[in-house]
C-alpha cells in the first residue's frame, strides 16, 4: 500500500490498484482467527471463551460456537456428569448439521476438553467416551490431525488397561486411513494383547 501511496508513475499506481483489486482485501474476521490458531499453538493456556472472541457476533459460526463453548463448559464440570451423555449427542448433533468449512473452527473448541474428560473419567464412563470418540471422527474426519497425536496417546494407555478394546478398536477402525501413521505405536499392544490371549 506504501507504494501506491509513493508511486509517482500514474500507469504504475493503477497497475498496483488492479493488481490489489485482483487479490482482493484481506477479511479481518479470518485474519484473526489465522492469527488466533498460529498463537494458540504457542500457548496453551487460551480459554474457549477467548477463541470465541475471535468470531464476529453476525457470523454463521458464531452461534455454533457459542453453542460448542458452553456445552464445553458443562462437559469440564464433573459435578454435572449426569449430563455428560446429552452434551455430547448435543455436540455431535451441532457438529453433523456443520457445513465443512465450519467444522475446522468448532474442532479446536471440542477436542481439548473432551480428551480431558476421557482422560479422567472412570472406566464404565470411559468406554461410552471411547464410542462416542468413534462418531466424533466419523464427522470430522481430517480436521482432528492436530489432536491425533493425543488421542493415540489415550488408545496405548486404555489398551494397557485391557478393559476397553472392543471400544478402542471400533475407535480405531473410525480412524480409518488417518490410523496407518499411528499403526508402528499400537502392533506391539496388539501383539501383546495377541500374545496373552493365546497363552
Amino acid at each position: 500500500l506504501t507504494m501506491v501511496k509513493t508511486e509517482r508513475l500514474d500507469a504504475i499506481r493503477e497497475e498496483l490498484i488492479r493488481v490489489l483489486g485482483i487479490l482482493g482485501a484481506v477479511d479481518p474476521f479470518v485474519y484473526k482467527l489465522i492469527h488466533q490458531r498460529a498463537t494458540s499453538k504457542n500457548d496453551d493456556s487460551e480459554s474457549p471463551g477467548d477463541i470465541l472472541s475471535t468470531f464476529s457476533p453476525s457470523s454463521e459460526e458464531y452461534c455454533s460456537a457459542a453453542a460448542i463453548v458452553a456445552l464445553m463448559k458443562i462437559l469440564e464440570d464433573s459435578s454435572l456428569a449426569i449430563y455428560h451423555g446429552t452434551v455430547i449427542d448435543c455436540m455431535l448433533s451441532i457438529l453433523a448439521d456443520q457445513d465443512e468449512t465450519q467444522i475446522p473452527l468448532l474442532v479446536p473448541l471440542i477436542m481439548p476438553p473432551f480428551l480431558n474428560r476421557l482422560r479422567s473419567s472412570d472406566p464404565t464412563v470411559r468406554e461410552a467416551l471411547l464410542v462416542k470418540s468413534g462418531d466424533i471422527v466419523a464427522i470430522v474426519g481430517e480436521h482432528l490431525a492436530e489432536f491425533l497425536g493425543e488421542m493415540f496417546e489415550l488408545i496405548i494407555e486404555f489398551w494397557n488397561s485391557g478393559n476397553n478394546i472392543m471400544s478402542l478398536l471400533s475407535l480405531v477402525e473410525a480412524l480409518g486411513d488417518i490410523f496407518t501413521v499411528h499403526l508402528p505405536d499400537l502392533i506391539p499392544q496388539i501383539l501383546s494383547m495377541l500374545h496373552k490371549d493365546f497363552s
